[in-house]
């Protein structure tokens, strides 16, 4: 046959009808001597085409013909039309018809795109110059009738390249997918040539025979007499055929997704510096910080010389007015300076009572703590008996005790947006599934080798055996199993919606069975389905849906295309979906504790034997989790107590207990057993009176708050002994315990009024469970001061009764009658000890010029340190961190980051629909043909082609675009009616026709324009959301749509608002990207905001998104709102009580100076010590301004009432109280905290051990060294004396 012109082919112009485009495809193909002939004709009973060998094309019977004329309509009326003559029979006719609706159904929101892969396999399947372009390859048969095995397809690429750029964008709507996806075989398609071969390839339930594209290029050789399908084709933007911009984005009136911008470069190139180096913030701290160190260091020196100058000339002075010898020994100065101390100490705490002008708020303390004390002192017993009688009172609120466990009444603000949206969704489309999950990988992680083989596939069939065959026992009498709990997309009489590999075998071990018996060592005979489960109505599940292999493999590559998931999973994935109505909520539960309980016991092992591993979860797990977590950490919070109280005996015995001739005397362990008890009761006493108001406790509060309560109230105690300790004992014991409780009174008061407003501030966190918690450590320390100034100090002052009169501790009936082991007090003065002694010589050091500037200079660099730490500080809170270490739910979430490729679903929530004809909502809301560029569903598609910044992984499932398919006449198994006007199944052999085809008598079922009237929706759309998805109908709504609408019993559709034209509520579903980390999480609750908000303001829409896990994550995107305020109320709240207290703001602004400086470094450290920002490290931070003001207040106060030189008045405060502030605050904590760091628990040991840990470490540096030197350089005034005639006044 000789070489033929190449066909002028088919062209479509702007405004051109379908009759003129018909017109002048006819005339083009009469163009030119073109030749006849076809390769192949007719088929074998197996789908083969016979060997043609150039035979004549033939005519077509009529009703054949029609058919032809049906399915390939431009191809038909290009070659003759009736009169044409064709390489295909009917069979044939028939076999195309049958694939092209399949394809037709997958591009049909494309009409370019359809036209185009029809016009590409009419053309080689019919055309009657078949010979031009195609070549028998390989035959197979009989010699006498030979068949095709192989056949050549020449297509020219500017043809491959039509196609392709018309469908590479189209969209399957209820899969989330690109129909080149299923058409290419492939997430990844590489271009043309790769989509062309892989619907070549050869598939016995597809195509029986291979079809190859040789040429992949411009420049491949055409052999001699073949000239290439080369015809020109409509674009996906022609304005016939043109398609919507979600499935054809390059159209010139379509939005081009704006690209994510690249992350910004961490190091600060505004400044010429490397990417990878210091930001522009560390670069302005580290500046701002030398600036301050040099010109503070300048300063320093400058000061230090003038002051050299003016002690030189006093030294003159003083040496001509000596009296006492100039030279003394080293000694007797340090004894000097030590006694000195000491004197001064004696005479500030004798006379700052009297001598000096009293802040109002601590004068009428200290008159009403004299006299409170006193009368303890006389009537201790009374004190105990209304102690009691208080406590009493409190604990009959214990009967209201309530445990909150319910994750988002812990977790969810008040008032948070996302979870009023939240509630709207479980109100229109009932609350999202339960979900009861397994993954089955392989032990060895490392290995790439592939799980999918016939023995895994066995082996997940006899796990499923095991779970389907759960029985629980709800109600009386009655057992439910998964089968009677699970979701059915299709009703009480369908199958379980359960997402698992054997959904290919319809989950039927004979069906995987009899297809493994037919592909005998054959290693990838199941990815047929895993390839085809769009299209294959063989594959589809049990519940007549389609089963994504992304839902059921895992491990695969990420980044890779092409997958193949038999080669390429390294796990198995199944989801069992369970129904979460309230009806058949207490099933759930019991069926879930009993699943976790079968894989405990039997699946596990399974998986073992296979060399397996197998994770798994249910929905209750982390709450069961969470609470066996209280318990497992039980042990952890009694030693804490202990050690605490062991610890709080012997320093409440003072250094004289460790005599031994005076051991039993001493010590005071009753004492200390007695304030670890009004601890407890405290504790239980607000627990009481929250109880009795109706407010629940929770975990944290029952396992933190004890421990919290403990460290703070034995501070107090401490105190307190150690004031009553440096009492003259000569004086009578009421009196000194009146003295004692008047000279720490006030400042334990001030403590704690910190304490109370700094947990107070917590509330402001806007976390129920970190409200809870804070309000709940408020009215315990609260109470806790109440019992420490009242119950305590009798106590107190039986014990001191006690040692007087030699009573021995714990057996105070037995009494010491020697004479030789009499206490002889006479006289006697408290003695420091040895710690005393260490903190007066390095307040000796602390006066060095050269040491204050060291000091200053190190606390600033590690202010400015951590202000460069905050910045990458993590936003969070990992779940496996709330989690016990030994839980097996950290093993699934390390599986589920690891191995899961999809992400959680999205939906995206429309409000008040309206669908008259007229309104534009539609066309808004669209992605298919005549939508808007800009519509909803085009804005979320352009959002999935940026995936990795938008975090948006697919386009929306949109039963809106499939309706609008559904009822288009040209899916003419779709929607059907008999001839009484009532709903045809696709299924139905009956005589039924084409819904809107404009054959019926009513008019009803006439389309004018391009959207149905209010009438036709309410006759068709129950119709659509009841109709079974088949293989001649996919784009039925059953299953895929049929929950997408709020239903409404009173509605005539079944739908709320249809009837009314305005649809009350839809929802569009999506996927995010698989999100492994929390910042992941907070991005993609982020950016979907940001896309919906987008959404709503240009259309005017009402949209918003929603997933299972926002509702916990929107916290954290107002996480600097929550700290600002929080800080800032805790700080100016302290602030002003710490003016009144300390009546100089001077003082008060100093020592908030000092706390702010812990709480900024305790922030840095947590970026280092791996520690997230969230609600409970907010909450920690908050209390830790209270508690850090404790470490510092004492000191400050003491400081305020010491008479001389800023210098000698700091010693003098460290002095007075360096004791009781190190051994009754630091090491207290410190003991306590230590203890916690046997937690079971990561939360535990994350955020009170190591966050505490930190504080306290912070606050004693802060306390000792940094305080001393700024009282030293920069200390407020002493407070004024009073004048004489004030002293006459009292006197």
């Amino acid at each position: 046959m000789t070489r033929q012109k190449p066909r002028a082919g088919l062209r479509t112009k702007a405004a051109m009808s379908e009759a003129e485009l018909t017109g002048m495809t006819e005339a083009m193909a009469r163009e030119g001597e073109l030749g006849s002939g076809c390769a192949m004709y007719g088929q074998s009973p197996l789908g083969h085409p016979y060997v043609a060998n150039g035979a004549a094309p033939q005519a077509l019977p009529e009703k054949s013909a029609k058919k032809l004329q049906s399915v390939c309509p431009s191809v038909y009326a290009a070659n003759g039309g009736p009169q044409g003559l064709w390489c295909c029979d009917p069979s044939q006719v028939d076999l195309l018809a049958t694939k092209l609706a399949l394809l037709h159904e997958v591009v049909l929101g494309c009409p370019a795109c359809d036209h185009n892969f029809k016009h590409l396999w009419c053309s080689f399947t019919c055309s009657p110059h078949q010979m031009d372009f195609a070549q028998v390859n390989k035959t197979t048969g009989p010699s006498s009738k030979p068949e095709v095995d192989t056949i050549d397809y020449f297509v020219a690429p500017r043809f491959g390249e039509s196609i392709w750029n018309s469908c590479k964008e189209v969209k399957v709507s209820s899969m989330n997918v690109k129909a080149m996806d299923t058409l290419c075989k492939t997430d990844d398609c590489k271009g043309w040539h790769m989509m062309l071969s892989k619907q070549g390839e050869k598939f016995p339930l597809l195509n029986p025979i291979t079809i190859q594209f040789p040429l992949n290029s411009t420049s491949s050789p055409v052999p001699s007499g073949v000239a290439p399908m080369d015809d020109t084709l409509p674009t996906c933007y022609d304005n016939t055929l043109g398609c919507s911009c979600g499935d054809c984005p390059q159209g010139p009136s379509c939005r081009k997704p704006e690209p994510a911008p690249p992350p910004p470069p961490p190091g600060c190139t505004a400044l010429g510096l490397p990417g990878n180096s210091l930001s522009c913030m560390d670069v302005g701290l580290l500046v701002a910080f030398l600036v301050i160190a040099v010109s503070g260091t300048f300063t320093w020196a400058r000061a230090t010389r003038r002051e050299e100058e003016e002690e030189s000339r006093g030294d003159l002075d003083d040496y001509a007015n000596a009296e006492e010898p100039l030279l003394a020994t080293k000694e007797s100065d340090a004894t000097f300076a030590r006694t000195s101390v000491h004197q001064k100490v004696k005479n500030a705490v004798e006379d700052e009572a009297n001598a000096l002008v009293l802040p109002p708020v601590e004068s009428f303390l200290r008159g009403w703590f004299y006299k409170q004390g006193v009368w303890i002192a006389t009537n201790p017993f009374t004190t105990l008996l209304l102690t009691v009688l208080f406590v009493g009172l409190c604990l009959l609120g214990l009967l209201r005790f309530e445990v909150e466990t319910n994750p988002e009444n812990l977790w969810v603000p008040s008032g948070s947006t996302t979870k009023a949206e939240q509630d709207f969704f479980n109100k229109a489309f009932g609350k999202f599934y339960r979900i009861e999950q397994l993954i089955l990988s392989r032990n060895d992680t490392s290995s790439n080798s592939s799980i999918v083989d016939d023995d895994t596939i066995r082996l997940m069939f006899d796990m499923q055996d095991i779970v389907g065959n759960i029985s629980v026992l709800v109600g009386e009498g009655q057992n439910a199993t998964l089968d009677d709990i699970c979701f059915k997309p299709f009703g009480p009489s369908g199958n379980c919606a359960t997402q698992s590999v054997l959904q290919y075998w319809q989950m039927d071990r004979n069906t995987f069975e009899y297809a493994a018996s037919n592909h005998p060592n054959q290693a990838d005979w199941m990815e047929f389905c895993f390839q085809h489960w769009i299209t294959e109505e063989s594959c589809f599940s049990a519940f007549k849906a389609p089963m994504d292999p992304k839902l059921v493999f895992g491990g695969f590559p990420r980044d890779q295309g092409n997958i193949v998931y038999s080669n390429e999973s390294t796990s198995l994935i199944v989801v069992y979906l369970v129904d979460n109505s309230e009806e058949n909520l207490d099933a759930a539960l019991a069926f879930e504790e009993k699943f976790i309980e079968v894989v405990q016991e039997k699946l596990v092992g399974m998986a073992e034997k296979h060399s397996l591993r197998l994770s798994y979860s249910s929905e209750s797990s982390v709450q069961k989790e969470l609470e066996r977590e209280s318990n497992a950490d039980a042990m952890t919070v009694l030693l804490s107590f202990i050690a605490m109280f062991v610890y709080m005996t012997f320093v409440l015995g003072g250094a004289r207990s460790c005599k031994p001739s005076l051991l039993c005397f001493r010590t005071r362990v009753l004492l200390g057993l007695g304030g670890v008890l009004l601890v407890v009761l405290s504790v239980l006493c607000a627990a009481g009176i929250l109880s009795a108001l109706g407010v629940k406790s929770t975990l944290l509060i029952v396992e933190v708050i004890p421990f919290l309560a403990l460290a703070i109230g034995v501070d107090n105690m401490c105190i307190l002994a150690h004031t009553l300790q440096c009492e003259d004992v000569n004086t009578a014991l009421p009196i000194r315990v009146g003295n004692a409780l008047s000279s720490a009174g006030p400042s334990i008061t001030l403590a704690a009024s910190a304490e109370v407003l700094a947990f107070l501030a917590g509330v402001l966190t806007g976390m129920p469970a970190c409200t809870t918690f804070a309000l709940f450590a408020a009215i315990t320390v609260l109470i806790d001061y109440v019992f420490q100034v009242t119950a305590f100090v009798a106590m107190l002052h039986l014990d001191e009764q006690r040692i007087k009169n030699l009573r021995m501790d714990c057996f105070p009936c037995l009494k010491e009658i020697r004479a030789s082991n009499r206490l002889d007090e006479k006289g006697a003065s408290h003695d420091g000890g040895i710690l005393e002694y260490l903190i007066i010589s390095f307040s000796g050091v602390l006066q060095n010029k050269f040491a204050q500037i060291s000091i200053l200079l190190s606390f600033l660099a590690m202010l400015f340190g951590a202000l460069s730490c905050i910045q990458h500080v993590e936003l969070g809170l990992e779940q496996t961190v709330a989690l016990p270490k030994d839980s097996y739910l950290q093993d699934y979430f390390h599986d589920i980051a690891s191995q899961l490729r999809v992400g959680p679903p999205v939906y995206f929530v429309q409000k008040n629909l309206d669908i008259h004809p007229e309104s534009t909502d539609v066309n808004k809301t669209c992605s298919t043909a005549g939508c808007f560029p800009n519509s909803m569903l085009n804005q979320i598609q352009n959002a999935a082609e940026i995936a990795p910044s938008s975090y948006i992984a697919t386009s929306a499932a949109s039963w809106i675009d499939d309706y609008i398919s559904w009822i288009n006449p040209s899916l003419n198994r779709c929607c059907r009616m008999y001839s009484n006007e009532t709903f045809c199944p696709t299924a139905s052999t009956d005589d039924c026709e084409t819904c809107f085809d404009g054959n019926s008598p009513d008019p009803l079922f006439h389309l004018h324009g391009s959207r149905p009237t209010i009438a036709q929706i309410n006759k068709t759309i129950p119709w659509f959301m009841e109709a079974i998805p088949s293989k001649e109908c996919a784009k039925a709504g059953r299953g895929a749509y049929n929950t997408e609408l709020e239903r409404s019993s009173s509605d005539p559709t079944g739908y709320s608002g249809v009837s009314e034209g305005v649809v009350t509520a839809a929802r569009y579903r999506g996927y995010h990207t698989p999100l492994a980390t929390q910042n992941d999480f907070i991005m993609a609750l982020r950016e979907a905001k940001r896309l919906t908000q987008k959404i709503s303001q240009e259309l005017g829409l009402e949209v918003f998104p929603y997933s299972v896990f926002y509702v916990f994550f929107e916290q954290y995107l107002e996480m600097d709102y929550y700290a600002a305020v929080t800080f800032t109320v805790a700080a100016v709240s302290i602030l002003i009580v710490s003016y009144f207290f300390l009546g100089s703001l001077w003082a008060a602004g100093l020592t908030m100076l000092v706390v702010m400086s812990v709480v900024v470094d305790m922030m840095g450290c947590m970026y280092l010590f791996g520690i997230q920002f969230n609600a409970v490290s907010l909450t920690n931070l908050a209390m830790a301004i209270g508690i850090a003001l404790e470490f510092c207040v004492h000191i400050v106060r003491a400081f305020t009432v010491a008479d001389g030189t800023k210098t000698f008045r700091a010693q003098v405060a460290l002095a007075r109280m360096g004791t009781p502030v190190f051994n009754g605050i630091a090491l207290t904590k410190l003991i306590g905290v230590l203890v916690l760091s046997l937690s079971q628990t990561e939360i535990f040991q994350i955020y009170y051990f190591r966050m505490y840990f930190i504080l306290v470490v912070l606050s004693t540096l802060h306390a000792f060294v940094l305080l001393p030197v700024l009282l030293m350089l920069a200390g407020p005034p002493r407070l004024a004396y009073k004048l004489a005639g004030e002293f006459d006044s009292l006197e």
